[in-house]
């Protein structure tokens, strides 16, 4: 009966130990939050935040464009990576630049949508070339077009620092 009593009591101790550490984990994550929110929202860590997406948004645009150059005009066994890495590359510039453009499509320049959208109409004509097991070099030069009219209104939107 002793035993019960005391396997009771750790199980309480256990419990309040949990509801302790969560408590600690939440005041953690808050002031997280509010430093994050705070340094945002930060004048001049805006401008420095800027220059990052603009960094970023730069090696995205050149990572995709080398991916793009290394497609062979044969489907092989890389084919299907680059055309992936490719993809990786134009969702993280559809991310970036709608957080340039406080997160919301409709803020976005129509024209900025449209060839995103282009390049993902790309991305998945090559998938079904790829599955054909037909010649890339149409669907290529299309998606490398569509990469160079994409880095050119990034240009002109400033949003990439060449």
């Amino acid at each position: 009966m002793y035993s019960v009593f005391e396997q009771a009591e750790k199980d309480e101790r256990r419990v309040r130990r949990m509801y302790i550490l969560l408590g600690i984990a939440l005041v953690f994550f808050v002031m997280a939050m509010v430093e994050l929110f705070i340094i945002l929202r930060s004048p001049a860590i805006g401008s420095a935040s800027g220059t990052v997406l603009q960094d970023r948004i730069e090696d995205c645009l050149n990572g995709g464009k080398s991916a793009a150059n290394e497609i062979s005009a044969t489907v092989t066994s890389v084919t299907s990576s680059k055309v992936g890495a490719v993809k990786g590359y134009v969702y993280a510039i559809d991310q970036l630049t709608l957080v340039c453009y406080d997160g919301k499509k409709d803020n976005r320049p129509e024209d900025l949508d449209a060839v995103i959208d282009l390049l993902y109409g790309d991305i998945k004509e090559f998938d079904s070339v790829i599955q054909q097991n037909k010649s890339t070099l149409g669907v290529k030069a299309k998606l490398s077009e569509h990469l160079a009219l994409l880095e050119d209104l990034l240009i002109r939107y400033d949003l990439v620092s060449y």
